[in-house]
């Protein structure tokens, strides 16, 4: 068979196969693509093991998702990039920490500066160095031969693994100015051109922050299918760490950059709890 024939005859073959839920030999694919016994287990190996699962030796199953695959795609796993279909393995989290901010909207581009201050290492370890050794320990324990240098990176690397990035939603309010008012009250402050009712657009800002502690891997195509991680601190330990820097960190960044009489974040996942920060002086 000429060789420009051979991939597009080997295409034609396997989705013949998915469409009829028909398994194949080794030699039916060699057959049909026209291609050297070498090649073939070549291909099979390297280019074509996405579409296919192995019943036995020799003996294959193709997969559904050759049908979604074109076949430029297909053509070009023997030119280019051997994968088309991603493989992907499963962690599990079945504990999470999750902080919820709420803000005006009017205080959204204040705060994206403050936070993203946060993306950069010098900046997080200038902070931490500002805290002292003596506050830093109330959050991680420090090693005996442990050098400070060293306690300050492992924090960094702590604190670069959990906080990656945040996301931003924007939801609709109503709220009350005053306590809460008789309608002809209500009424009375309006026509002063007091609003009663205002209608505010509120900024969210999420983190999801996963706990390493308890996770769980399901490795696609392995002989291992779950894999327990137990290389990381206890789920106490992780949880202090993580609350810790949120407070000492992030907290701080955004107390010392929105200018509100309150400020709320919702804490939710292994815990509950709500924050306010209050403006002491309109207490």
């Amino acid at each position: 068979m000429e060789k420009d024939k051979m991939i597009p005859a080997s295409y034609n073959f396997l989705r013949q196969k998915a469409q009829s839920n028909q398994d194949f030999e080794f030699r039916e694919l060699k057959a049909a693509s026209g291609w050297t016994e070498e090649n073939t287990r070549t291909n099979i190996s390297k280019r074509l093991r996405q579409f296919l699962e192995e019943v036995s030796k020799d003996n294959y199953h193709v997969k559904k998702n050759i049908l979604d695959v074109v076949y430029s795609e297909y053509y070009r796993l023997f030119k280019q990039s051997n994968i088309i279909v991603p493989q992907y393995n499963e962690h599990q989290h079945p504990d999470v920490v999750i902080f919820e901010l709420f803000l005006p909207l009017t205080c959204e581009d204040k705060l994206r500066k403050a936070l993203d201050k946060l993306f950069f290492k010098d900046t997080v370890l200038k902070r931490l160095q500002s805290i002292g050794m003596k506050e830093l320990q109330e959050g991680f324990r420090k090693e005996d031969n442990e050098t400070e240098s060293g306690y300050l990176e492992g924090i960094c690397k702590f604190f670069s693994d959990k906080f990656g990035g945040y996301s931003i939603s924007h939801v609709s309010g109503r709220f009350r100015s005053k306590d809460l008012l008789e309608r002809k009250k209500a009424r009375e402050l309006e026509d002063h051109d007091e609003d009663y009712l205002i209608d505010e657009t509120t900024a969210i800002v999420r983190f999801v922050i996963p706990i390493q502690a308890t996770e769980i891997v399901i490795r696609e195509n392995s002989d291992i299918q779950l894999e327990l991680n137990f290389s990381c601190p206890t789920v106490d330990e992780e949880l202090t760490g993580i609350e810790w820097l949120f407070r000492n960190l992030l907290i701080a960044a955004i107390l010392h950059t929105v200018d509100q009489n309150q400020i709320w974040i919702l804490e939710s996942g292994k815990r509950y709890q709500l924050y306010r920060f209050v403006d002491k002086n309109k207490e």
